[in-house]
């Protein structure tokens, strides 16, 4: 069952990194032509701010989950400690990540709905935001399923042999 999620998770990963480089991209073309538009025709982009906003929305949290299950947030190293408690810190730090990631999607998805109910949208495009909101939810409850495949790769990892001491 690990496998198979961790498998799925891996997928869904390549996915998002590919989209991610796409809002990427697109952000770069829209704020040119926009710029482009501005000071050379005096004639903007109608709602290239609110497009280049939710392009920026698919570039982060298309990202989260690959950082969360690459363990490749930001770290700094104040102190020094020994190898023992440094495992036992980062251990806590990896399950108060999840337990985060997972809030976060709760009240994001609490957010998402009341966007719904409410019929928000953005304020030139009249682009609807709940289903962007629940697109960020989603992404932050696959970053909580990564910091868990995490943290049971490293139970798994660190676990002792059974056969402790032999040549492998």
């Amino acid at each position: 069952m690990i496998r198979f999620l961790d498998r799925l998770y891996r997928s869904s990963e390549l996915f998002l990194r590919g989209l991610a480089c796409i809002a990427l991209f697109a952000m770069m073309l829209v704020t040119m032509v926009d710029v482009v538009g501005r000071y050379a025709f005096n004639k903007p982009v109608t709602g290239a701010l609110e497009g280049t906003e939710f392009l920026l929305v698919v570039l982060i949290f298309g990202g989260l989950p690959s950082v969360s299950r690459a363990d490749q947030h930001i770290k700094v190293d104040l102190i020094a400690f020994p190898l023992a408690i440094d495992r036992v810190i980062e251990a806590s730090v990896n399950i108060l990540a999840c337990l985060l990631a997972f809030f976060l999607c709760y009240v994001v998805f609490q957010k998402a709905s009341s966007l719904l109910a409410y019929g928000d949208t953005t304020a030139v495009l009249s682009l609807p935001l709940a289903p962007v909101t629940y697109f960020m939810a989603a992404l932050l409850f696959l970053s909580g399923i990564g910091q868990l495949l995490l943290i049971g790769e490293r139970i798994r990892r660190e676990k002792p042999s059974p056969h402790r001491g032999e040549a492998a």
